[in-house]
């Protein structure tokens, strides 16, 4: 049986962060450094969109990260919803700004 929630607009920094992980970041720092948010935004951002299945997280290896001495990070990854959400989201975002006369048709 299909998901029949209704899907919610994406907020702007969502857009941000599902942008930035298609982009190929994959953790939280790399997320905060390309779109300027603060980890105070991003983390509680990718868990939303975790719980919502937006997106995926695995824990790196930790023995691998020890060899570089620094903790385990946590490897983001966006979905196949996740990629939908962020279609839609830029196709409104768009939409918006043409409606303010911001973009030409």
């Amino acid at each position: 049986m299909g998901d029949t929630r209704e899907q919610r607009t994406l907020s702007y920094n969502e857009l941000l962060v599902l942008q930035s992980l298609a982009e190929g970041c994959r953790y939280g720092f790399e997320v905060m450094s390309l779109t300027g948010l603060s980890g105070g935004t991003v983390y509680p951002i990718l868990r939303r969109c975790e719980a919502q299945r937006l997106v995926s997280s695995s824990m790196e290896d930790a023995d691998d990260a020890h060899a570089e001495g620094r903790p385990p990070r946590r490897f983001h990854t966006i979905t196949a919803a996740g990629q939908r959400a962020l279609g839609a989201a830029r196709e409104d975002l768009i939409a918006r700004h043409r409606a303010l006369g911001l973009i030409r048709p």
